[in-house]
């Protein structure tokens, strides 16, 4: 009995073993990546790569599968805006998300820029939660002064690509 009762284990060791194999090669084969880049208000830049296994996804949901805290004003008329990253910005919400902008005047503010596979660096014209994210993309997240007119990359995006933060993509 203890004899065909340790055959039987060792065959569902082994349909386990082989179960969790084919599993593993299913995610990995279908996984994407795409970069995420921070630049704060003193210069530090953070990046992080960031898998999913859909064809594409948000914004939104590339900022919240990194890790970063962060907050989020999804009531804004303007569309859901990131208020603070870390502890940098604005504490929605006990403040307002642009709690450091005033009529008419240059104002500070998560800026968000999109890097497309194959394309350069360009300021969002959308918002992160309808903007497509694919593999090979990068955003990014600029604390920065500005203005509707200001829509120049920041430096620190400038030789940043996917390759610099993820990799190599191999698809």
């Amino acid at each position: 009995m203890c004899e065909i009762l340790h055959k039987s284990w060792g065959w569902v060791a082994f349909w386990v073993g082989a179960l969790a194999l084919t599993a593993c090669g299913t995610a990995h084969a279908g996984n994407h990546r795409a970069g995420l880049v921070v630049v704060h208000g003193d210069g530090t830049v953070q990046t992080a790569c960031v898998g999913f296994s859909q064809p594409e996804i948000s914004g939104l949901e590339l900022l919240d599968k990194s890790g970063l805290d962060y907050r989020l004003d999804a009531t804004n008329p303007m569309g859901a805006l990131v208020c603070q990253v870390g502890s940098e910005g604005c504490d929605f919400p006990a403040q307002t998300c642009l709690c450091q902008c005033s009529l008419g005047q240059a104002c500070r503010y998560w800026a968000y820029f999109n890097r497309r596979a194959g394309s350069d660096w360009l300021y969002a014209v959308s918002g992160t939660s309808s903007q497509k994210v694919r593999d090979g993309d990068v955003d990014a997240w600029v604390w920065l002064t500005g203005d509707e007119t200001s829509q120049t990359v920041p430096p620190e995006l400038t030789n940043l690509g996917f390759d610099q933060i993820c990799g190599p993509n191999s698809s």
